[in-house]
C-alpha cells in the first residue's frame, strides 16, 4: 500500500503491474520471530493482494533441500544450502526475474524491490531513472541497463550496490537475475576452497581469485552478480527513504513500521547480550514506548 501511495503523483506512472516471488517463512533472527505459511495458500494471497497472477510463492525447506543434494558429496558446501543460508534472497531474485520473462509486454521501467519496503522516493525520481537508462541506451546501444544506489558503489571492489531498491530496463533486469544462484554457490564453493585453489593458479588468476571471494556482504554480491551478468549499470544518487517493515511488526502504521524497526536494528546489535538474558524474557520484547534509537 506504501508502495503505490509512493508514485501517486507521479505522471511517469499510469499504472503498475506487479510480479515476484516469495518464500513461505518469515523470520527475524535477533528478535526470535519465525512463521511458516503453506506456499500454496500464501501464493493465492499475494495474488489477490496485488491483483496478478505473477506471483510465485515456493516452499523455502523443499526448495534448498533440492538444491542441496545436487552437492550431497560436498558436505561443508550441501549443509548452508540446505538452509538457504547467504543464498536465499538471490535464489528469490533469480526466480521473480524468471516470472518477468514470461511476461509478455514491454514496459518502461522495472522497480526491484521487497515486500517488506515501504519506499518514500524524492521528488521526480523516476524521471531522473528515466533519463538515465535513455541516455545510457543512446551511449552504448545496449537495452540491458540497471540503475543503482551510487552511494553504495564505494568500496574495495567498487563493485557494491543498493540491494534494497533498484531500478532497470525489462531485458536488463532478467540478465542481471540469469544465473545468480548458481554464480552464488560458485563463489561458496572458492570460498570454501580458496587455499587449496590458490597454489594452481597464476599470478592473474590469484589476483582475480582473491578479488572475488572478498565478497562477503550483502551488497558486495549483487554488485558481483553485475560483473558476472556483464549487465550495463548505471548509478543514482538520492534514491530516497527506505524502511523495512519487519517481521512482527503489530501495525502497519507508517509511525509503528518506524518504530519497530528502530526495536529490530537495536536488538539485532545487541544480540550478544540476548544470548546472555535469556532468562529475562520481557528484557527484549517489543515495548512501544521505549526509545531504540
Amino acid at each position: 500500500m506504501y508502495f503505490d501511495k509512493a508514485f501517486i503523483d507521479c505522471k511517469y506512472v499510469q499504472n503498475i503491474d506487479y510480479f515476484g516471488h516469495a518464500w513461505n517463512t518469515e523470520t527475524c533472527t535477533p528478535i526470535n520471530f519465525y512463521k511458516e505459511y503453506d506456499h500454496k495458500k500464501l501464493q493465492q494471497n499475494l495474488q489477490n493482494t496485488y491483483q496478478t497472477s505473477n506471483i510465485v510463492a515456493s516452499d523455502y525447506q523443499q526448495e534448498f533441500k533440492k538444491l542441496a543434494s545436487i552437492h550431497k558429496n560436498t558436505p561443508a558446501l550441501a549443509n548452508p544450502i540446505a538452509r538457504g543460508v547467504r543464498l536465499n534472497q538471490w535464489r528469490s531474485f533469480e526466480k521473480a526475474t524468471r516470472v518477468l520473462n514470461k511476461i509478455n509486454k514491454n514496459y518502461d521501467l522495472i522497480i526491484c524491490t521487497r515486500y517488506d519496503i515501504v519506499y518514500q522516493p524524492v521528488s521526480k525520481i523516476l524521471k531522473r531513472v528515466i533519463d538515465i537508462i535513455n541516455n545510457a541506451k543512446n551511449a552504448v546501444k545496449n537495452e540491458e541497463i540497471i540503475v543503482t544506489d551510487g552511494s553504495y558503489s564505494e568500496n574495495t571492489n567498487n563493485i557494491s550496490m543498493q540491494d534494497l531498491v533498484f531500478f532497470g530496463t525489462k531485458d536488463g533486469i532478467i540478465k542481471f537475475g540469469k544465473n545468480f544462484t548458481r554464480n552464488r554457490i560458485k563463489q561458496m564453493f572458492i570460498d570454501l576452497n580458496y587455499q587449496a585453489l590458490l597454489p594452481t593458479l597464476n599470478t592473474v588468476e590469484q589476483k582475480l581469485l582473491k578479488k572475488y571471494i572478498a565478497c562477503k556482504g550483502f551488497r558486495d554480491l549483487w554488485g558481483l552478480q553485475i560483473i558476472e551478468s556483464k549487465v550495463t549499470r548505471r548509478t543514482i544518487d538520492k534514491i530516497g527513504k527506505i524502511i523495512i517493515a519487519r517481521s512482527g511488526c503489530p501495525s502497519l502504521d507508517i509511525n509503528t513500521i518506524e518504530k519497530y524497526s528502530n526495536y529490530y536494528l537495536y536488538y539485532k546489535h545487541k544480540r550478544f547480550l540476548i544470548n546472555e538474558l535469556k532468562h529475562i524474557r520481557d528484557w527484549w520484547e517489543y515495548d512501544p514506548n521505549f526509545d531504540y534509537r
